[in-house]
């Protein structure tokens, strides 16, 4: 099957606002990124992904091991193009620069049984990129709810710079 990139990524032009909100916030919502067979695709292969490196819920471990598959463009072809040539990028280039380097593709999932919840952060800190200029792009693949644990952003927490961080319970 020889898709086209259009047949599986919904591409917008940002908007005045879309960048405004990303300085003044520290994000903006791009909207629907993947079309249905965009869609279909992706989670089947990263499904696949997950089916191979992890197993079901397991209380006994850590958050991290119960919710990420790493470098996941290097099992998806999906996903890889959507890393490479999808919708954020075309994004991060309008709010951010063309001169981007793409650091890690992860994806994190919250199966079924996992009431784990993950400590409030800036994703730089698992980076630490000098400057801290790292962004993060959030695809959802699923219905994201309050009840189901979305993830949650402090509107202008970035204009703070990096906060120090630590793990707890």
């Amino acid at each position: 099957m020889n898709l086209r990139y259009e047949d599986l990524f919904v591409y917008r032009d940002l908007t005045e606002d879309d960048v405004t909100s990303y300085w003044e916030k520290g994000y903006f919502i791009y909207g629907r990124v993947l079309t249905d067979k965009g869609l279909e695709l992706i989670l089947d292969e990263c499904m696949s992904a997950w089916d191979r490196e992890q197993s079901t819920f397991d209380p006994n471990q850590t958050w991290r091991q119960n919710s990420l598959v790493g470098d996941i463009h290097h099992q998806s072809r999906t996903a890889l193009r959507y890393y490479c040539n999808g919708p954020i990028v075309d994004g991060a280039e309008k709010v951010i620069s063309p001169n981007l380097k793409g650091v890690t593709a992860v994806l994190i999932f919250k199966m079924a049984g996992n009431t784990q919840t993950t400590e409030w952060h800036q994703n730089n800190i698992y980076g630490e990129l000098d400057p801290y200029n790292a962004i993060s792009c959030l695809t959802a693949m699923d219905d994201s709810t309050v009840e189901n644990g979305c993830t949650w952003l402090l509107p202008g927490s970035h204009q703070q710079g990096q906060i120090q961080f630590s793990y707890t319970d």
